[in-house]
């Protein structure tokens, strides 16, 4: 499946429009071709927002308007040539369970709250991607945070709610307190932390798809102070320090969110039915980055992750020593990114983890897609690919939907093949997991024509 570009009219009607300008220049007037520009740039603001690219048709309208020469309105058509085609976002893939998504939020406490996505069959209101997530709001505090710490100058928030406004005006493809369809063996269920910076949506596009194959998601935030007061980054052991200070109240509301799911009477009042029921054998952590480190710190003799884990990217140095003891003898799914594994300071604690954890027991299926970047399971990469490739936080707008789905249907053969365990006793029984785990996600790649780079690194891929 290839990914869907995204029609943006306001983006199209403004091209044509000075397009127009560039055949009619000498028929317009200067002052009307300005007002026209204004008046469209409005309309465009209210239908989609605006992104980054719209700088470069603001120096296009200058071209237009500061003479009539044939140099400038070439320069402007290029401009507008590479606003259209060279900044593409995408539509959230569809998911391929049986499912539709429903989705309902909860207070988790007084703090904080969450999302839980879920299998449904009905139809009803969707529910706009960025409202109340603080969705641009973290993203210009981290950018801005790492530009202080690097004595560099960074733009104004202004600029970054303007930049990624657009964001504003998308829908997550879900169903707003649909109805919970029925399980006779009981939901699954998957608790979700987001990375620093990120929120509750930030990888719908993962979680919408275990939605649709049955399984309970809940998603949930971390309201955090994003800045801390290090003056460099190259004080690394004080700004861990600080995170780990930060990585005990993130544990402390994971294991709110998991009190919620094991009290039965709760969860049957927040989806309005008295008979569902929770597959208790079946509890897993998933998170990203920081939210990998909340997973890890938190499973830790915790007895009722029963299910396993599921990190993508995760950032462990903020985790105490602990999470490197005492295997936990649950099936563990970690998708490191290539640009953290050829990093030195990022790439350590994973592989300690995975280290500690495997003792030849085959539940640890590990690796990354060739090519990622520490986003590239994130809905973000589809978003704003362009800007993300100017920040440098993905390696090139190539392969996006090759990474994205990668990860999504990797993680998916991980927690089928475990739903398929019918006893807690058939995963130390089974020293074959992560090799049947890596074969059928082989025999996917194959039935979908999928090329080489989507496959888990060889090194770690454990052959026949």
């Amino acid at each position: 499946m290839r990914l869907q570009t995204k029609a943006l009219v306001g983006e199209y009607l403004l091209a044509i429009y000075m397009l127009s300008q560039c055949i009619l220049s000498s028929y317009i007037p200067r002052y009307l071709a300005l007002l026209g520009f204004i008046a469209l740039t409005l309309v465009k603001y209210k239908m989609e927002g605006v992104r980054l690219n719209f700088i470069l048709f603001i120096f296009a309208e200058i071209l237009l308007l500061t003479a009539h020469y044939i140099f400038f309105h070439l320069s402007a058509f290029i401009l507008i040539y590479i606003t259209i085609t060279k900044f593409p976002i995408y539509e959230l893939p569809p998911t391929t369970g049986q499912y539709k998504v429903g989705y309902r939020k909860f207070q988790l406490s007084t703090k904080t709250y969450g999302a839980v996505y879920y299998p449904t069959t009905e139809t009803t209101q969707d529910v706009n991607y960025s409202k109340d997530t603080e969705g641009w709001e973290r993203f210009a505090d981290i950018i801005i945070f790492y530009a202080n710490v690097r004595k560099a100058r960074p733009l104004p928030k202004l600029f970054y709610q303007l930049a990624f406004s657009s964001l504003d005006h998308e829908n997550l493809g879900v169903n707003l307190n649909s109805k919970l369809v029925k399980s006779e063996q009981g939901f699954p269920v998957i608790i979700f932390s987001h990375g620093l910076a990120a929120n509750i949506h930030s990888h719908s596009v993962q979680m919408k798809e275990w939605a649709s194959h049955g399984f309970i998601i809940v998603s949930v935030d971390h309201p955090e102070s994003i800045p801390v007061p290090v003056k460099s980054l190259d004080d690394y052991d004080e700004y861990v320090r600080l995170r780990a200070e930060q990585l005990a109240d993130r544990k402390d509301i994971f294991l709110q969110a998991l009190d919620f799911v094991y009290n039965q009477n709760k969860v049957r009042q927040f989806f309005e039915d008295s008979e569902m029921t929770i597959n208790y054998k079946k509890i897993f952590l998933a998170g990203h980055s920081f939210g990998g480190a909340t997973v890890c710190e938190t499973a830790h003799q915790e007895e009722r992750v029963t299910g396993g884990l599921i990190l993508y990217d995760p950032w462990l140095a903020p985790c105490s020593e602990h999470v490197y003891q005492a295997p936990h003898n649950k099936p563990v799914l970690l998708l490191r990114s290539e640009t953290f594994d050829k990093s030195e300071r990022f790439k350590l604690e994973p592989w300690k983890y995975i280290q500690a954890h495997e003792k030849g027991q085959g539940l640890v299926v590990s690796g990354y897609f060739k090519g990622s970047a520490h986003h590239s399971s994130a809905d973000l990469i589809l978003q704003v690919p362009r800007e993300l490739t100017m920040l440098k936080k993905i390696n090139g707008m190539h392969d996006l939907d090759d990474q994205i789905l990668g990860h999504r249907d990797l993680t998916l053969i991980f927690l089928n093949a475990i739903m398929q365990q019918t006893t807690e006793e058939g995963f130390a029984k089974d020293k074959n997991f992560k090799t049947h785990v890596l074969n059928k996600f082989r025999e996917h790649l194959k039935k979908s024509a999928k090329r080489d780079f989507l496959q888990v690194d060889e090194l770690l891929m454990a052959k026949n």
